[in-house]
């Protein structure tokens, strides 16, 4: 939300004229015409079920009936890069000084995974397909690895603690870091799961 952009309130078209993030207030006029609003926000989370059936579908050859022509295209060049990185075998793979690591899960493990390797020091971000590790490699990253297996699985609740920012629902602000934790852990988290992946790595 920024001043000038239109939003719809009560069936309305309403113009903003000024945002105050602090006193959560928003001035508007309405307004006629303008341009249809634009809605932000992130995309919805990946369930674990949706990144193995991707997984099964660059490993087949057949073609779903109902792809278009520019949709085969795609599916085509996935399939081509998946065979050409050997991606149904290798986890990991190295790009520079950024290692891509494929689980082949859903957000929740991915998140957590990351949170993980981030705890140990490593700089990781969950890229959707793959978490990536940045200034590292692969040697780095599978030692990191093998000590997170070692250690078992991790508190979730305790690595939650260790997440900056986790205010992200609209009355968060006004909860306790505890509290924040505790939610995020509950919500955000998949400690087992991570784990179970990180055995298999």
């Amino acid at each position: 939300m920024s001043e000038g952009s239109y939003l719809i309130f009560g069936g309305r078209r309403w113009l903003v004229l000024s945002v105050d993030s602090q006193k959560k207030v928003i001035e508007l006029q309405s307004a006629k015409g303008g341009k249809p609003p634009v809605f932000g926000g992130q995309l919805g989370w990946i369930h674990d079920r949706i990144r193995q059936e991707m997984f099964e579908v660059y490993k087949e050859k057949s073609i779903p009936l109902f792809l278009d022509i520019q949709a085969q295209e795609l599916l085509a060049e996935g399939r081509e890069n998946f065979k050409r990185y050997d991606l149904q075998n290798q986890r990991l793979f190295s790009h520079g000084n950024m290692i891509y690591l494929f689980c082949w899960m859903g957000d929740r493990v991915m998140d957590t995974i990351a949170a993980m390797l981030r705890a140990k020091g490593l700089k990781t971000v969950n890229e959707g397909i793959a978490i990536v590790v940045m200034k590292s490699s692969a040697e780095e990253l599978t030692n990191c690895l093998r000590i997170l297996k070692n250690e078992g699985v991790p508190d979730a609740f305790e690595l939650a603690k260790s997440i900056g920012n986790k205010a992200k629902e609209k009355y968060d602000l006004f909860l306790t870091d505890e509290l924040l934790s505790a939610d995020y852990a509950a919500s955000k988290l998949d400690a087992e799961g991570a784990f179970k992946v990180i055995e298999k790595l």
